[in-house]
């Protein structure tokens, strides 16, 4: 009999904040009570005078709550509580950030409303912004996040009312996206943070088997030996080491457009230890953040079930365990992929190729997208390239790479592009197969090695490549700087489900 832990339900493994997002009353219209009204404010340099980040107070009324806080000897430079005209106004400092797009520092405040938040009893807030004030609610609805499995709990959001002081009012359909999404990154999030035992790749299609059907979309799981029938020689073959199946996972959510479809595909592994090619035993317990990019994809899909995309949407996921078992792969072992291509595997940690490698030829054989986006924490190169403040996108179709870069600007999810370089293409070549997984150590830029790799299995259909490996957790790319996982790609893989790409990116 298996563990009481493991016999948890997903479900109980989920936030407090998921269940209370549904009771909590997030309205326009300012009611009565005892209502503690959290404002932002700037101040640009020392010695200069702050500025509240309200649309809603008067000129007047700010100059009070100010006088309020000076006489208290504020200077600006943290929070404060000042009482005016029977009013409670807290007063939270906007991020000193120089670089940082506004949707993130209107995210940063929210976060913080939410730390002011958590030690005390308020039930009823009204944010005030000059900004995005959902932006704000956004970093607020995130902040009541907490994955734990302690026996007392971190204890229940005791918010009951959040009053949104925004000019124009927000609407109600606004409002209900917002509270959808933080559902949808309260999942993702979960996923990413649960311990490797409990969310391994069965766990995984046991979560899509379950949204799918609240949601009301097609779901197929494939164990080991359809994935073999399949052809899908180089996705098994990451799992081979492990006792844990591994799972193909394929949602179909019917879009407003059927004539096209847009392809979402996660790279899952559920903990990469490194198989033979064993990783470093220092900070390895981070490895079972590896499932990542399947997450958000099983997010997004989550999110996407509750509206209709513009199109149909394919979602796959590979979710799979590397581990060194007696039947692991072994460092110069040859597979095939499923478009028939022979890989040489000569590093069985550069394990997330191989997985996404049979899911895009897959995609492209069988659905005939118009379009493919894949979303994986593939590379650590990446963190080289780009530190922990975005993430890379490269593609074959510079119009589906800049409407991505586009749609991450929109999102706030921060994204820069590196390229294919033609060279690149011998660099991935085996002397005895048609590939090998890594390029020879000489080779540097690694990213671009593994961009150059998928590629070849997406044919001419449109496609790009998130590598993530450097945002998915502990960073503050997403406006959520806090330890863990954070759902990174949710908003932007989700914002181009419900756009239609219009052949060049936007202005």
């Amino acid at each position: 009999m298996k563990e009481a832990f493991l016999r948890k339900s997903w479900k109980e493994l989920l936030p407090e904040a998921s269940s209370w997002i549904d009771r909590v009353q997030i309205q326009t219209n300012l009611g009565e009570g005892s209502v503690t009204h959290l404002v932002g404010f700037s101040k640009p340099a020392e010695g200069t005078a702050c500025t509240l980040l309200s649309a809603t107070l008067t000129a007047a009324e700010k100059s009070e709550i100010l006088r309020g806080a000076e006489a208290q000897g504020w200077s600006g430079g943290t929070s404060v509580e000042v009482m005016c005209q029977g009013i409670l106004y807290v007063l939270l400092p906007l991020a000193p950030v120089n670089r940082c797009p506004q949707i993130q520092l209107d995210r940063q405040l929210g976060l913080d409303m939410a730390a002011y938040l958590q030690d005390r009893n308020t039930t009823q807030i009204a944010i005030h912004h000059e900004a995005s004030t959902l932006e704000v609610l956004d970093g607020l609805l995130q902040g009541q996040f907490r994955f734990t499995l302690k026996a007392k709990g971190a204890g229940k959001p005791k918010l009951t009312d959040i009053f949104l002081c925004d000019l124009p009012p927000c609407s109600a359909e606004a409002v209900a996206y917002q509270k959808a999404q933080a559902k949808a990154l309260y999942l993702t999030r979960m996923i990413q943070e649960a311990p490797p035992n409990y969310m391994t790749p069965a766990r995984m299609a046991s979560i899509a088997t379950d949204i799918s059907q609240e949601c009301g979309f097609k779901c197929q799981i494939k164990g080991r030996d359809e994935i073999l029938a399949m052809g899908m020689e180089a996705f098994h073959s990451v799992g081979k080491g492990s006792h844990n199946e591994p799972k193909l996972i394929v949602l179909e959510i019917p879009g407003k457009d059927t004539s096209k479809t847009l392809a979402l595909v996660g790279k899952a592994v559920t903990f990469d230890s490194g198989g033979i090619s064993l990783k470093p035993g220092a900070q390895m317990d981070e490895m079972k953040y590896d499932l990542s990019g399947g997450a958000a994809v099983l997010g997004t899909a989550y999110l996407l079930g509750h509206m209709q995309p513009a199109t149909n949407v394919l979602c796959l996921i590979g979710a799979v365990e590397n581990m060194p078992g007696f039947e692991a792969t072994r460092p110069s072992d040859i597979v095939y992929a499923r478009n028939g291509k022979s890989i040489e595997i000569l590093n069985t940690d550069a394990e997330g190729r191989l997985v996404l490698a049979d899911l895009l030829a897959y995609a492209v054989d069988t659905y005939h997208p118009t379009f493919i986006a894949d979303i994986a924490t593939l590379t650590g190169a990446v963190l080289m390239a780009l530190g922990t403040m975005g993430a890379a996108v490269l593609g074959n179709s510079e119009a589906h790479v800049g409407w991505t870069l586009d749609m991450a600007r929109k999102t706030g999810e921060p994204l820069w592009q590196l390229p294919i370089w033609p060279e690149m293409e011998r660099v991935v070549q085996s002397k005895v197969a048609d590939l090998k997984n890594i390029a020879s150590g000489a080779v540097k830029g690694g990213t671009l090695v593994g961009g150059s790799f998928l590629r070849e299995f997406v044919g001419d259909t449109p496609w790009v490549h998130l590598d993530i490996a450097g945002v998915a957790w502990n960073t503050m790319a997403t406006g959520y700087p806090q330890v863990g996982g954070n759902g990174y790609g949710v908003k932007l893989l989700t914002g181009l489900c419900l756009s239609t790409f219009c052949g060049k990116p936007t202005a």
